[in-house]
């Protein structure tokens, strides 16, 4: 009766979700992040206390960078509707992260040597084709992919907030982890519809939060998760380099 009763337990843990969120979070705190799970934020909009799955942080010194991560089980696909044009004509710096207004000013203040080099910061360029909408195969009725968006942005915006209060130097990304299949969607040069299987894309999320402009967020197969953090350590090395010269008494100026 035990074994039947842990074997019931076992199995609706999993039909839940719980092992993906555990095996996102070993993966980064095995990659030295620190690593927060079920972390709670208040709603922006409602005021609501609600949770995310996942918040990972690195430390630089001077500023944070955090990883705001949704995890979704999938039984059916998600699909990410691309174009070479999503950005185009869009501020790159809104697409890139969410940041706290003074990163945002220390950000901006070294748009010279971001635009002079175009092998840095690959997330800030995200040259190619890229999302403008997502959607689940095979139903019609609640879109998981729209609540998965909302729950990652919200939170981020949360921490955002939070570290305009606390006069943080912070940039926020938000990140959705799909155990399920990824497909993008586009039209070719010929006017044909092309559905490809892809583990990475991003997504254009700009939706208004609180007054805040809703940013790109990273959407990735759980498989894809050991190499994402690599592009994620790597991005955050990125801005090491760029910010080097920054310390607390230089970007406190910027308030």
């Amino acid at each position: 009766m035990k074994d039947e009763l842990k074997n019931k337990v076992q199995a609706w843990l999993e039909d839940q979700g719980y092992p993906l969120e555990m095996k996102v979070a070993r993966a980064f705190a095995e990659s030295d992040f620190e690593v927060r799970q079920s972390s709670f934020y208040t709603d922006p909009e409602s005021n609501e206390v609600r949770e995310i799955d996942i918040v990972c942080n690195s430390t630089c010194v001077v500023f944070d960078v955090y990883f705001v991560i949704e995890c979704k089980s999938a039984s059916r696909p998600w699909i990410l509707f691309t174009s070479e044009n999503t950005f185009v004509n869009y501020n790159k710096y809104f697409a890139y992260c969410l940041y706290s207004e003074v990163a945002k000013k220390v950000f901006i203040n070294k748009t010279v040597e971001i635009l002079a080099r175009e092998d840095v910061l690959t997330w800030f360029n995200k040259k190619g084709r890229n999302g403008y909408s997502i959607t689940e195969a095979f139903t019609s009725s609640i879109d998981n992919t729209y609540k998965a968006a909302m729950s990652a942005l919200k939170a981020a915006v949360a921490l955002k907030i939070l570290a305009d209060e606390n006069k943080h130097l912070t940039f926020v990304f938000p990140v959705i982890v799909v155990d399920g299949s990824l497909f993008e969607s586009y039209l070719d040069v010929n006017g044909k519809l092309v559905v490809d299987a892809i583990k990475k894309g991003f997504l254009h999320f700009p939706r208004q939060t609180k007054e805040v402009t809703g940013t790109t967020i990273c959407v990735v197969t759980l498989d894809y998760v050991p190499e994402f953090i690599v592009e994620a350590k790597r991005m955050t090395t990125e801005l090491q380099e760029l910010l080097a010269d920054v310390t607390w008494d230089t970007y406190s100026s910027y308030e």
